[in-house]
């Protein structure tokens, strides 16, 4: 099965994070243990909320700028990107 494609916005550490867990996955099935499949899945939710996150702040900051500037066109142009 192809892989999805990756948003934009997911840090490096959290794509690994995603990676440890498939493997991890895999490996349970063999294993009874799920204690450490859960906090893995924790990890990552916290990890990608974190990232999204931080990439909404730093357009905030970028539109903020913007209006600060009269830059309606760069206003308008982030907001249609980032919705």
């Amino acid at each position: 099965m192809p892989k999805r494609q990756q948003k934009e916005w997911l840090s490096q550490d959290t794509l690994n994070l995603l990676e440890e867990r498939r493997q991890y996955k895999t490996k349970m099935k063999q294993n009874a243990s799920t204690a450490k499949h859960i906090y893995l899945c924790r990890a990552v939710k916290r990890s990608a909320k974190e990232d999204k996150e931080h990439l909404i702040r730093s357009v905030c900051k970028e539109v903020q700028d913007a209006r600060m500037q009269n830059k309606t066109k760069v206003v308008y142009e982030s907001a249609d990107d980032h919705m």
